[in-house]
């Protein structure tokens, strides 16, 4: 039996990094228009039921090859449209080729987006890849999972970070000074 290993997140370890995902929000604000915008990180398993519950999880890979997963809201599209283009989203289908174009950069604008945050927070880049749900251990107390939540106006985007994705470990074992030497368990049960 394998018991994982049990990992406190630190709160000035999330405050660093919403502070590093605030920074990434900038730069994409000045890249795609000014958004009002919010950042908060805190650890994973202060929000396991609402994180449970979500249904709709994409998941990027870093380029380490670690996953990061990200509930992003269906209002979250129509809110860019009509924030980076002015356009009424109930009006988007009336004109094809416009609707096309603001479809088109919207893509553009969302990969820009989750690109940024991912990088700004785990310092690699990442790429889109097949949508899964996190695995429940992450949502564990102790797991060091980090939850980022970027609100964009009215709407949150949720992003589940491991605890190895953003460079926080258990602490490794020490033996103290003052303690007993270790002992075989023969020799223990034996004793």
């Amino acid at each position: 039996m394998s018991n994982p290993p049990f990992i406190l997140l630190k709160g000035s370890t999330a405050s660093a990094l919403a502070a590093r995902a605030g920074d990434a929000l900038e730069r994409w604000s000045a890249a795609w228009g000014a958004l009002p915008h919010t950042v908060a990180c805190h650890a994973a398993s202060d929000d396991r039921s609402a994180l449970a519950a979500r249904g709709q999880w994409s998941r990027r890979t870093l380029d380490n090859g670690l996953p990061v997963w990200i509930a992003p809201p269906s209002e979250l599209e129509r809110h860019l449209i009509a924030q980076l283009f002015a356009l009424d989203p109930a009006q988007r289908g009336a004109d094809a080729s416009q609707g096309g174009l603001a479809e088109a950069v919207l893509a553009d604008a969302l990969e820009a987006l989750l690109h940024g945050l991912v990088t700004g927070l785990t310092g690699q880049a990442s790429q889109p890849a097949s949508a899964c749900a996190p695995p429940p251990a992450l949502l564990r107390p102790g797991s060091g999972a980090l939850v980022c939540r970027v609100t964009l106006g009215q709407h949150g985007l949720d992003m589940l970070l491991p605890a190895e994705t953003i460079g926080v470990s258990a602490p490794p074992l020490r033996a103290r000074a003052d303690a007993a030497p270790l002992i075989g368990w023969k020799q223990a049960l034996t004793g």
